[in-house]
């Protein structure tokens, strides 16, 4: 294992631990996406997907425990 992954895995290890829960009581997640791993609470990750959910998504994660926490690697440098 690189030194990258291990600090990537440091980081989402202290994330967890230092925000475990939400302001609404739900647990939180690392969450992987195209634009790097995120802590979420899972309220959000389980919301409605279909196209009113997507509509309502920006409102809904207010509040909400969202945040980068791994920025993406760069493969092509």
């Amino acid at each position: 294992m690189t030194r990258t992954n291990i600090a990537a895995i440091e980081t989402i290890e202290t994330a967890e631990r230092e925000n475990p829960v939400c302001s609404c009581g739900q647990h939180t997640a690392a969450v992987a996406k195209n634009d790097g791993i995120w802590l979420e609470c899972l309220s959000i990750r389980d919301a409605d997907c279909g196209p009113l959910g997507r509509l309502l998504a920006p409102f809904q994660e207010a509040g909400h425990v969202r945040m980068l926490i791994v920025e993406p690697l760069d493969y092509a440098a």
